[in-house]
């Protein structure tokens, strides 16, 4: 949990330095076609359920002790990747008018990441690794998690935070993870009903999701917006 920790929290840090650096900008011909469609931020935002999904749906503890190595030396790799291949988001939404608490939405998620860190999307990588996991031990919730990954990745970009190679380069590194890290853990000694909690667990992170959304509109609501630059 304390490498979690480190790993995950290192990313702002990083971000705020690799923006420094002289990055790419992989736009392609489908990155200028996609709108800048501010609604998006709400999947965009699933991601911090979603995410953390795992954590209260796997049972057998071989198979978690593989999961939270498997997210470790995902962040771990993405951290390496932000450096050695930074990547800049330049073809990102600009000025818009603040008309909703969508388009606010937005723009504390810009105020607060940086351009960079871009290649491979986090965001994808933390949904898809999510799915891949959830599907393992309950089907259904895994198949929700699917659905719930694949509007995460649209959001990505239509939120213009992310261009379509990094959705691709974080779907790929979660897969990769996944297959040599969770995949191969043998759960042939547990019963079908050993393998995850009950789904009841699945609403906290569900939960806290939503509390955090409420407690960002109660401060939108007072009029506050962040700063533009």
């Amino acid at each position: 949990m304390l490498l979690a920790a480190v790993l995950y929290g290192s990313y702002h840090p990083l971000g705020s330095w690799t923006a420094t650096l002289d990055g790419a900008s992989p736009v392609t011909a489908w990155d200028l076609a996609l709108p800048l469609w501010p609604v998006w931020i709400y999947p965009y935002s699933w991601v911090f359920f979603l995410g953390f999904l795992p954590l209260c749906v796997v049972r057998p503890m071989p198979l978690f002790r593989r999961v939270a190595l498997a997210y470790c030396v995902l962040e771990l790799v993405a951290l390496v990747c932000f450096v050695v291949v930074p990547v800049h988001m330049t073809h990102g939404p600009g000025q818009f008018a603040i008309t909703s608490f969508a388009t606010w939405g937005l723009a504390v998620a810009l105020w607060v990441d940086t351009r960079a860190n871009c290649f491979p999307s986090l965001h994808v990588a933390a949904a898809v690794l999510a799915t891949l996991t959830t599907w393992r031990v309950d089907r259904t919730l895994g198949g929700i998690a699917a659905v719930l990954a694949a509007l995460i990745a649209a959001s990505t970009v239509l939120v213009k935070q992310h261009y379509l190679v990094d959705v691709i380069a974080g779907g790929g590194l979660a897969w990769i993870c996944h297959r040599v890290l969770v995949a191969p853990v043998d759960l042939g000694a547990f019963e079908p009903s050993e393998l995850a909690l009950s789904r009841a667990w699945a609403l906290v992170p569900l939960v806290a999701w939503a509390m955090v959304v409420a407690g960002l509109f109660a401060v939108y609501a007072t009029g506050w917006s962040p700063p533009r630059g």
